[in-house]
């Protein structure tokens, strides 16, 4: 009978170790990370987009060039994305594909070179 009242409470526990467990939310301002090394150029950061792409086929760009709405826009890989990245303000790598903003790397450039690799994710929607 107590085996029967506590199956929820253990998988109600064990859910909610998973997704403690799971959360990323870091970033890195030296050394390197998830396949980006802080201090190359852009172009080397886009050879490893590259990579990055082959590892997840539904990869894709989120660029943020200004601070309205229409300012921003979701891009496959390629060289022209690649172009019109180098006017963003950072570049959102979508790992999970169009509009899924769970599992991302937000890559920050400045001055002709990575400055920052922040990694988020999760699997649950904050209210």
């Amino acid at each position: 009978m107590i085996s029967v009242a506590l199956t929820p409470v253990l998988f109600v526990g064990g859910y909610a170790l998973f997704l403690w467990l799971s959360y990323l939310d870091e970033t890195l301002t030296q050394g390197s990370g998830y396949g980006f090394h802080i201090g190359t150029s852009p172009t080397e950061v886009y050879r490893d987009m590259l990579e990055l792409q082959e590892r997840n086929p539904n990869l894709k760009i989120y660029l943020v060039t200004g601070e309205q709405a229409g300012d921003n826009a979701t891009l496959t890989i390629s060289k022209a994305s690649f172009d019109a990245a180098l006017n963003a303000k950072y570049w959102m790598l979508l790992l999970d594909g169009d509009g899924e903003f769970f599992n991302v790397i937000r890559l920050s450039i400045a001055e002709n070179k990575l400055i920052s690799i922040h990694r988020h994710r999760q699997y649950f929607e904050l209210p």
